[in-house]
């Protein structure tokens, strides 16, 4: 599975339902990958790559409430990952 490298981050459940040929299944994926998310990961790079990851797999998905909740994940992603004040790249993240 091309994605094991992420395992870290996200663990091979949440892909196993993301990679589902069932919408219900992708969604729920989805969620959990978020409440993964909010739990928060040491390594911002690799939480980085994991979540565009899972957005460029699901970004062209058929089903609108999939695409809902990808866009809501990379939403949240891009909060928590986004750079802390002071940083003189934070000017750019707002």
């Amino acid at each position: 599975m091309e994605c094991q490298q992420y395992f870290p981050i996200f663990d091979e459940e949440i892909f196993a339902h993301i990679f589902s040929s069932n919408h219900m299944n992708r969604e729920r994926g989805l969620n959990m990958a978020q409440d993964e998310l909010a739990n928060g990961s040491n390594n911002k790079n690799q939480t980085a790559e994991a979540l565009l990851y899972i957005v460029k797999k699901l970004i062209d998905d058929k089903n609108i409430s999939v695409l809902l909740s990808t866009l809501d994940l990379f939403a949240t992603g891009m909060r928590k990952l986004k750079p802390p004040t002071g940083n003189p790249f934070s000017q750019y993240a707002d």
